[in-house]
């Protein structure tokens, strides 16, 4: 389904379907939104889309810009110069207990990675090298935009083509709580829950790489380092 698709499907689930649009309780601009947010959301708790982001090793720069696509790290890694080695994860706090001099600290050989809350991907110990594209996240991506109403959910994935209901009952769902329908709510509660199970049980026993996408053979998405000491 398309998002115009998707919104008349909504529209059926909450009845909301007179054929004067002047007398419907939800317009076409609310429901867009809705859809938007759901979409991001049922992605976020099925971990359908994910992509790995590279970038260059910088000596001296310890903190990376995550680009806007990213909604949650999976595993880190590093290459030595001859081969992918993986980074532990940590966080401050943990580093803090584990090396008091850890932000000033340096070396050749990286072991952790900390996400930041200003969205930074961040190694220790700061590397006293550089070398180019020696630095990789697996992250889950956010979905693209549904930005018309020809565009497909799950960045058009066609192994995902059967689940393009959940947006319109996950939606559905969002508007009945708005409206107080309880029993109407717990019953799409349900429905999104079954489709959810499903979902996943899909992209965990299907999955053959089609949905990895490597942003940088999109044009103008870069991820710039940010932070140098």
């Amino acid at each position: 389904m398309n998002r115009s698709e998707i919104r008349d499907e909504v529209r059926r689930m909450i009845r909301d379907t007179d054929p004067d649009t002047t007398r419907r309780r939800w317009t076409d601009t609310d429901l867009n939104g809705r859809i938007d947010i759901s979409h991001e959301k049922i992605v976020q708790l099925t971990g359908i889309l994910e992509t790995s982001i590279t970038n260059n090793i910088t000596s001296g720069t310890s903190g990376y810009a995550l680009p806007d696509i990213y909604l949650k790290d999976l595993i880190g890694y590093w290459n030595d110069g001859s081969s992918w080695r993986p980074l532990q994860k940590t966080t401050k706090t943990e580093l803090n207990f584990y090396d008091n001099t850890w932000q000033s600290a340096t070396g050749s050989e990286l072991t952790h990675y900390y996400i930041s809350h200003n969205n930074l991907f961040s190694v220790y110990p700061t590397p006293n090298f550089s070398r180019s594209s020696a630095l990789r996240l697996d992250i889950l991506k956010r979905p693209d935009a549904l930005s018309s109403d020809s565009e497909i959910p799950f960045d058009n994935i066609y192994e995902y083509f059967p689940f393009h209901d959940l947006l319109a009952i996950e939606t559905a769902r969002a508007c009945l709580a708005d409206e107080g329908k309880e029993k109407e709510f717990i019953i799409k509660q349900g429905e999104l829950q079954t489709r959810l199970a499903q979902l996943r049980s899909q992209n965990s026993e299907q999955y053959d790489g089609t949905r990895i996408v490597n942003i940088y053979e999109t044009p103008g998405c870069r991820w710039y380092p940010r932070r140098s000491r």
